[in-house]
């Protein structure tokens, strides 16, 4: 697994971006566009929540994630946050 984070401007305004990249076997296309819905699973235990939680905290906080995969090369999940929301929110 690889983390990144970095510091990024788009028309005047800066954002943090964290990119989570794994090298596992990736995620069938068919289910990306499900990933981040309540109680969806590929798994046979599991509540299918954990990424539906990611998504809300996210989105709380101003903040997007976008996921790309590639099926025998992993996966990569982008968050992005508004800086000025990170520093104001309490």
């Amino acid at each position: 697994m690889i983390m990144q984070a970095r510091k990024l401007f788009f028309q005047e305004i800066a954002f943090a971006e964290i990119v989570i990249k794994d090298s596992g076997v990736g995620i069938e296309k068919s289910d990306l566009q499900k990933i981040f819905d309540p109680f969806f699973t590929t798994r046979s235990v599991g509540t299918g929540l954990g990424l539906a939680v990611v998504n809300r905290i996210i989105e709380n906080w101003k903040g997007n994630i976008r996921v790309s995969s590639e099926s025998s090369h992993g996966t990569t999940f982008t968050i992005t946050f508004p800086i000025e929301v990170l520093y104001c929110k309490r």
